[in-house]
């Protein structure tokens, strides 16, 4: 055996344990964030935030940002820009997009609709446009609308249940 073989063959079980301790380590930091995330997307005050901005979209008055007080618009602001964040997360490969969506595509289609206006009315007037947000939210109504359309209606399964 040449006398070089030994150290080779200790360098490359170095490197394959480096490559897998890595990949191993990556996707624990992943599956960490996401659960972070899940829980500050769980908290009671972007519940609440979440809760503010279905009940001021539908409000008569529009555009509601304009009749409502300051604390609601800013508790509507900080749950777009907690949103912001994850799609920012999301665009860096932190996050998995199909795990964060398997999650909470309805939350991001929900506030796809009802806060487009909103989110439209920040970017032209403040600049502020949450640019990872709507990316998000974008695949997000996708990802709903898709996972609804290929579910049977609640009719069709009940009679033929039947």
């Amino acid at each position: 055996m040449p006398s070089w073989l030994p150290g080779a063959l200790i360098g490359a079980t170095a490197v394959v344990v480096s490559v897998v301790s890595f990949w191993s380590g990556r996707a624990r930091d992943r599956r960490d964030l996401l659960l972070k995330v899940h829980y500050d997307l769980i908290s009671s005050e972007s519940q609440r935030a979440r809760a503010l901005l279905h009940k001021v979209a539908r409000q008569e008055e529009q555009p509601w940002w304009e009749f409502v007080d300051e604390d609601v618009r800013h508790q509507v602001n900080r749950i777009f820009s907690l949103w912001d964040i994850i799609g920012l997360q999301v665009k860096a490969g932190h996050i998995r997009r199909a795990d964060l969506l398997a999650l909470w595509d309805k939350a991001l289609a929900d506030a796809f609709v009802l806060g487009g206006p909103y989110v439209e009315y920040r970017r032209l007037a403040q600049n502020t446009g949450w640019e990872h947000y709507r990316s998000l939210a974008k695949a997000g109504h996708l990802s709903f609308k898709g996972r609804i359309a290929s579910q049977p209606a609640v009719a069709e399964s009940r009679s033929e249940a039947d």
